[in-house]
């Protein structure tokens, strides 16, 4: 038979086992938990403040395309508005690393239809942004509709479609002509040219309504810093960014020759500094 004494000391031994067992098991739970109060109890330490990050031209797939063909152009012709040089380019540059867009019919395309149907498409979408009226759209339609048998294209080697509408007239000034870049379909260059036929639009575009509407429609809004560049020739007609290096502007007038003329045009173009 048992003695009781045996099993009243085995009875306890058991039970101080099970006590130290349950100290341990809550110590690690006890020491989280006062860690988590303390550390939700003061403010986080940081070895650097939150800073924003500023948004550059190199953020933009458009922008940094246009300084590519900026780029290119200058080492093949020296200049934006030059023609080449005898050797044909800079030094060590090869002249075959860029080919610019034609310019004239028989430079280009023909492409009634396709292209026809694209740019109706495009002034109603410049329309709808804002960055043309009603008249000017009006306008641009018209040129198109009287002129749609002579739609050309042509493309860069960097992406950049030339699209031109060409009077009867004349197969070197396009009455309409845009530029677009062709993987985000954004607009860099409008042209027009015409005649009273076509109408008369009164007014040109504000370029304080136009401009900033042009800069969402091609989703460069997010640079921040679009201003009119103060003290140069650009101040009434022109929006800068810094951050970008780029300008844009909207200049519109008359021209008399052996008609009346009326033309517009909207550019956007790489403009590192003023």
């Amino acid at each position: 038979m048992p003695d009781p004494r045996s099993r009243r000391r085995s009875l306890a031994l058991a039970a101080g086992c099970a006590a130290v067992v349950a100290l341990l098991a809550a110590t690690p739970l006890a020491w989280f938990a006062l860690s988590d109060a303390a550390l939700l109890d003061r403010p986080a330490a940081m070895d650097q403040p939150y800073t924003s990050l500023v948004p550059t031209g190199e953020d933009y797939y458009l922008i940094r395309q246009l300084k590519a063909q900026n780029a290119a152009f200058l080492s093949v012709y020296g200049s934006r508005y030059g023609t080449p040089a005898a050797e044909g380019t800079a030094a060590g540059e090869d002249p075959l690393l860029y080919t610019a867009s034609g310019q004239n019919q028989g430079e280009m395309i023909w492409d009634a239809w396709t292209m026809y149907e694209y740019l109706t498409d495009l002034l109603d979408q410049l329309y709808t942004a804002g960055v043309l009226d009603d008249i000017w759209c009006s306008v641009g339609k018209a040129l198109l509709e009287h002129n749609g048998e002579r739609v050309y294209y042509s493309n860069d080697s960097l992406g950049f479609t030339r699209i031109s509408v060409f009077p009867e007239e004349s197969e070197y000034n396009p009455c309409l002509m845009v530029v677009v870049e062709s993987r985000t379909n954004k607009l860099v260059t409008l042209w027009m040219d015409f005649g009273t036929e076509y109408g008369r639009p009164g007014t040109p575009p504000d370029p304080a309504v136009c401009l900033p509407a042009w800069t969402r429609f091609n989703e460069l809004d997010g640079l921040g810093d679009w201003a009119p560049p103060a003290g140069t020739d650009f101040e009434e007609s022109g929006l800068y960014s810094a951050r970008g290096g780029v300008l844009m502007t909207c200049a519109a007038g008359n021209a008399w020759g052996d008609t009346e003329r009326t033309w517009l045009c909207l550019h956007l173009g790489v403009r590192e500094e003023f």
